[in-house]
């Protein structure tokens, strides 16, 4: 009797019109879609969804690793199990070859006694009757090992087929979790290049909130309070991420599970650190580099001539933001991404503030915190021509890049 294969049916047989194989696609070009976003333009709840999405498909390429991974240890024990049956089976072969063979050489060797063989050659007929029995029972004998052995034979190459077919699927599944394991390791990438973006956003979204905490402080707290929350779910996201590449073999060793902190991402946004005195300018009580006074006094005369009353602030020194680094529990001054400090807090010189490149603007005395602000709606049309650009998701915000 063969050994029968009872194989799971795992993930590698993904037909594509089943509903689980549709949700998976659906969760990859979500994935696709948010690792694409900008994330610096993008608004807290766009970076939050997109986060969400990386993070579901991972999770999903993880359950579909460890579906794939286990389909492949059960056709690996069925193909041990097969091997094991063939090679008993070829042993119980062997042994009817070795019955047989010794049935001949005992027929050749062994002649009849007197006694018998005058019995087999008398014409007495009880003799003769008994004579017929021995004959078929020696025939029988024979007969019914040489059934043994052509039983044996059959069974023993259905045995090898269903090895070989054991071997075969071992071979499916094994590709399939390598092939799982890409789709795996591809969604970790996406999700660490938007964590590195997400980190740069949550950073100038900080050093903002620093530089309002003078003009607008209620707002500073409130851009404070979302990127806190920003940074909650850039870690758990960040965990899935460091975990799916632990489960891959792709990881760099980095310790066990656990439930510390997760290590946050290496910031790859470069800072550019002001270094000695940067000559600077008043126009209109808005103090920026002095490279960039005299296209800021155009823009806000052509704004007063168009009835558009625009104030703010600009440059803010470094030195406050060290400080600030410093009592927020952050590992270090320079380095280490703002995610890392025990309150969220960016680098010096994460904002264009500190190099007087960026201002941000007031209209009517507040700050410009609507689209629909009159003081929006001009710098909207106007400001481009004078070298300022906004970074979408602060309207009050703008500088010589965008950032």
């Amino acid at each position: 009797m063969a050994v029968a294969l009872i194989l799971p049916t795992a993930a590698w047989a993904a037909n594509p019109d089943d509903p689980a194989t549709r949700r998976e696609q659906v969760r990859k070009e979500r994935a696709t879609v948010a690792s694409k976003l900008d994330v610096l333009r993008a608004s807290d709840a766009d970076v939050q969804n997109a986060l969400g999405d990386l993070e579901a498909n991972l999770s999903a390429q993880q359950a579909v690793v460890a579906s794939a991974q286990q389909a492949a240890d059960v056709a690996d024990r069925e193909h041990a199990a097969a091997v094991e049956a063939e090679r008993r089976k070829a042993e119980e072969l062997a042994a009817i070859r070795a019955r047989m063979a010794k049935i001949a050489v005992e027929a050749y060797l062994s002649p009849l006694s007197g006694s018998l063989m005058t019995m087999l050659k008398s014409n007495n007929l009880s003799d003769a009757t008994m004579k017929q029995e021995f004959l078929e029972i020696g025939a029988n004998h024979s007969a019914e090992v040489a059934r043994e052995l052509k039983r044996a034979r059959a069974e023993l190459e259905e045995q090898r087929q269903v090895a070989e077919e054991a071997q075969r699927r071992t071979a499916e599944r094994r590709a399939e979790v390598e092939q799982r394991l890409t789709g795996l390791r591809q969604a970790a990438d996406q999700q660490r290049q938007v964590a590195a973006q997400v980190e740069g956003r949550i950073e100038a979204s900080l050093a903002e909130a620093s530089a309002l905490s003078t003009v607008d402080n209620q707002l500073s707290a409130e851009i404070s309070s979302r990127q806190a929350a920003l940074v909650a779910k850039l870690q758990a996201s960040s965990r899935v991420a460091e975990q799916a590449s632990g489960g891959s073999g792709g990881g760099d060793g980095g310790g066990g599970g656990g439930g510390g902190a997760p290590r946050a991402p290496v910031s790859t946004r470069p800072v550019s650190v002001p270094t000695g005195n940067i000559a600077l300018a008043t126009v209109g009580g808005i103090t920026v580099a002095a490279s960039i006074a005299g296209q800021l006094e155009s823009l806000l005369n052509a704004a007063s001539a168009d009835g558009i009353s625009l104030s703010g602030s600009g440059y803010r020194d470094s030195s406050s933001q060290v400080a600030l680094r410093q009592a927020n529990g952050c590992p270090d001054i320079y380095d280490s991404p703002a995610s890392s400090c025990r309150v969220p807090t960016a680098r010096p010189g994460s904002s264009m503030h500190e190099q007087g490149l960026a201002i941000d603007f007031s209209y009517g005395g507040s700050l410009i915190n609507s689209r629909s602000s009159p003081g929006f709606q001009w710098l909207s049309g106007n400001a481009s021509s004078f070298g300022f650009f906004n970074l979408p998701a602060e309207p009050w915000h703008w500088s010589t890049n965008g950032n």
